[in-house]
């Protein structure tokens, strides 16, 4: 918490399994995230997401590990979780 964003730190702690965080810019955000959207935060759907393809690629974005040159994997996430689609 706070202004002092360490983005090493975050890369390193999003690889565990897991992890999940948020950027919050004001109360209102912080409240709706922790009243709202509190479940999708804390209940992991799936572990260890590997996308492959047989296409060529020249980057993905979204996760922080990725490799399109490596056995065809497109990219790896360690965990994934449920997002609300309301407004």
């Amino acid at each position: 918490m706070g202004i002092d964003f360490n983005t090493q730190l975050i890369e390193t702690i999003c690889k565990v399994k897991g992890c999940c965080y948020y950027t919050i810019n004001s109360e209102i955000e912080f409240k709706k995230i922790l009243a709202d959207d509190f479940d999708y935060m804390v209940f992991t759907v799936a572990f260890d997401v590997i996308m492959k393809t047989d296409a060529e690629f020249q980057n993905v974005y979204g996760s922080n590990d990725t490799d399109p040159n490596h056995e065809g994997r497109l990219a790896y996430i360690s965990s994934v979780f449920p997002s609300n689609v309301g407004p």
